[in-house]
C-alpha cells in the first residue's frame, strides 16, 4: 500500500490554506497542490501570510505557498493535464461548483475527502464518481481569509473528524483505504493538526456540527452581526418585557435543527438535546476572539453565500421525516434575498468593468 503523498485542495479559502501550511511543511507528504480562483496571482508568487492572534501568546507569521498552483479556469474547462493526487480535498463553499473536473486529477487509487460544511453532500459526490473513494471530513477551526493575501487565526485548534462513505464495510477495498487513511492520520498529526479522528458515523458529526453552523452562520450572514453580537442585540430595557429577541430566535433555529437531525439519524445518533443550551451559553459569552463565520466574511466581501448545505438541505431533510421548520423556512427565503442582491451588485460591477 502506499501512502498518501500527494494532496491537492479544492478551493483556496480558510480550511484549505490552513490545513495546506501545516502539511506542506511535513516532509512525509512530498507534493501540496491547490486550485485557486481570486487569490491564483498571489498563490503563484509572493503566496498568503499566515497570521495567529492568540490573546496570550505571540505567535511568528508564515507564508504559505503551495508546490503547484493550479487556476480553477483549466480545471473548469476541463484543460488540466498535469500530475494526478492520491488525496483530492474539496475545501470549497459549496458542492456544485466543485464537483465537475475532478476526473482530471483523480488516480485509480486516489481519494476524494469533502471539507465542506452542511449536511446532505455526499450524495452528488457519489453520482458524479460512484467508483473513487469518498471520505466526509467535519472540520473545526477559527480562521478568516482577510484579504487576498493575508489569513488570520483566533485559535490554534484544527480538528479534523472523517470517515469513509465509500467503499463500505462489505467492500473488500474498504481495508485497503481505512489503513491509508489512518496513515495519513497519523502525517496530518505528525505535521502540526490538533485532532484527527476516523470515526464510525461522521453523519452524526455532521449533524452536531450544523447545529452551531447552520444557525450561527446564516443569521449572522443576514444580520451582518458577529455571532455573539447577534444572540446578545434584544431591545432590553428598551422595550422591556420584550416579546421576541434575537436570543429567542437562535433558540428557536437551533431546535429546529436538532428536531430534523433527531428524526433524520435517531435519538440514540444525534447529540442531545440538552447542547442547545449549551451552544447558546458558549456563544453569548465568548467573544470567540474576533472572529466570525465564513458566510458573513463573504457577505462582507460581497461574494455569494453557502446557504443550501447550511440550510436548503436541513429543510429537505425535515421534508422526508416530516418536521415542519417554520422558522427555517423564513431564515432560508431570507438567505435566498441577500444571495440575490449580492449576485446583482455582482452583476452590476461587471457591467460596469464592460463599459468602463
Amino acid at each position: 500500500m502506499m501512502n498518501i503523498q500527494s494532496v491537492l485542495f479544492i478551493g483556496s479559502g480558510a480550511v484549505g490554506t490552513v490545513f495546506g501550511n501545516l502539511l506542506v511543511r511535513y516532509p512525509g507528504i512530498k507534493t501540496i497542490g491547490m486550485v485557486a480562483r481570486s487569490n491564483y496571482e498571489i498563490l503563484k508568487t509572493s503566496g498568503i501570510t499566515m497570521k495567529m492572534v492568540l490573546p496570550d501568546e505571540v505567535v511568528p507569521d508564515q507564508v504559505f505557498k503551495p508546490d503547484v498552483v493550479i487556476s480553477n479556469i483549466d480545471i473548469d474547462a476541463g484543460k488540466y493535464t498535469g500530475d494526478k493526487y492520491d488525496l483530492v480535498v474539496v475545501a470549497t463553499k459549496g458542492a456544485v461548483e466543485a464537483v465537475k473536473g475532478l476526473e482530471q486529477v483523480l488516480g485509480p487509487e486516489s481519494i476524494i475527502m469533502l471539507a465542506q460544511n452542511g449536511v446532505g453532500i455526499e450524495k452528488t459526490y457519489r453520482d458524479f464518481y460512484p467508483h473513487t473513494a469518498l471520505v466526509s471530513a467535519v472540520v473545526r477551526t477559527s480562521s478568516e481569509l482577510r484579504s487576498t493575501g493575508l489569513l488570520v487565526q483566533f485559535a490554534k485548534k484544527f480538528h479534523i473528524s472523517c470517515g469513509l462513505v465509500y467503499p463500505t464495510r462489505n467492500n473488500s477495498e474498504y481495508e485497503f483505504y481505512t489503513e491509508k487513511l489512518e496513515q495519513f492520520s497519523k502525517d496530518s498529526l505528525a505535521a502540526g493538526i490538533t485532532g484527527f479522528d476516523i470515526v464510525d458515523d461522521i453523519e452524526a458529526d455532521r449533524w452536531e456540527k450544523v447545529l452551531w453552523n447552520g444557525t450561527y452562520n446564516t443569521l449572522c450572514a443576514i444580520s451582518d452581526l458577529g455571532p455573539a453580537a447577534f444572540q446578545n442585540s434584544g431591545c432590553v430595557p428598551e422595550c422591556d418585557p420584550p416579546l421576541y429577541t434575537p436570543e429567542s430566535l437562535v433558540r428557536d433555529v437551533l431546535t429546529e435543527i436538532h428536531r430534523v437531525g433527531t428524526a433524520s439519524i435517531g435519538q440514540d445518533r444525534m447529540v442531545g438535546p440538552e447542547k442547545i443550551e449549551q451552544l447558546l451559553e458558549w456563544t453569548g459569552a465568548n467573544g470567540l476572539n474576533g472572529f466570525i463565520p465564513s458566510t458573513l466574511q463573504d457577505v462582507r466581501k460581497g461574494k455569494e453565500i453557502e446557504f443550501g448545505p447550511l440550510c436548503g438541505n436541513i429543510i429537505r431533510a425535515a421534508r422526508r421525516v416530516n418536521v415542519p421548520t417554520p422558522t427555517l423556512n423564513i431564515v432560508y427565503a431570507l438567505l435566498q434575498a441577500v444571495n440575490y442582491r449580492i449576485k446583482s451588485q455582482l452583476k452590476d460591477k461587471q457591467c460596469e468593468t464592460k463599459t468602463s
